[in-house]
């Protein structure tokens, strides 16, 4: 790292106390480069035509590299380091749980309609994974349909997803009981379809792994 620069002039926006002039206050490290590039913030819609573009991870070594230098030049500067890839593209544990585990999400989403007492229950996917939108249907109880959702950031979220699927807007810090709707996740759903204890969490591991797998269990 070079000298250290002269402190900056506090700017009029009420953060000054947490800025320096000699290192970074936020470091933000791409883990990859693998992403979808469809999401309608995207900080580089014209990179996936890049010459440059080779799909590649964060190399474990650079990465420990970046970090011990952000502990050394960064220290009492630096008040968060966030890994990010820019929409996560490469968690896809609840599109194997309805791959693998669609009759237990299914009882469990039954279950879950007959005790809020709900008239229709929907499974929503994102229409690229036809495969699996497709192998639902013949498995799909009375009363449960599916929702191709777009292939866009941020499809999943609650807010968008109760909009998308029912027409409704949650009033803003309002919740989907709020519209009548309730949000339940993939994984909770085939829990409760197996009458299991949550003791275990469904992971995807990506980027340098030695052994390449859908999903892996590991306990809370």
């Amino acid at each position: 790292m070079g000298t250290a620069l002269t402190s900056i002039a506090t700017p009029p926006y009420g953060f000054g106390g947490r800025l320096s002039g000699t290192f970074p206050s936020q470091v933000i490290v791409d883990v990859t480069e693998l992403c979808n590039l469809a999401c309608t913030h995207c900080p580089h819609p014209d990179f996936k035509r890049s010459e440059h573009y080779g799909g590649r991870s964060l190399d474990p070594a650079l990465c420990a590299k970046a970090i011990d230098e952000v502990a050394e030049a960064g220290r009492g500067v630096v008040q968060h380091v966030r890994f990010t890839s820019e929409g996560e593209p490469l968690l896809h544990k609840d599109k194997e749980l309805l791959r693998h585990e669609a009759p237990a999400m299914l009882a469990g989403l039954k279950t879950v309609m007959d005790r809020v007492g709900a008239s229709e229950g929907v499974v929503g996917a994102k229409d690229k994974y036809e495969d699996v939108i497709r192998a639902l249907q013949p498995l799909l109880p009375a009363g449960v349909r599916t929702f191709p959702l777009t292939d866009t950031y941020p499809a999943g979220d609650e807010f968008i997803l109760v909009h998308d699927v029912t027409g409704r807007v949650i009033p803003p810090g309002g919740l989907p009981r709020d519209v009548g709707a309730l949000v339940v996740n993939v994984e909770t759903l085939v829990n409760v379809g197996l009458g299991r204890p949550v003791t275990h969490k469904v992971l995807t591991v990506a980027g340098a792994v030695k052994e390449r797998r859908k999903a892996a269990k590991a306990k809370r």
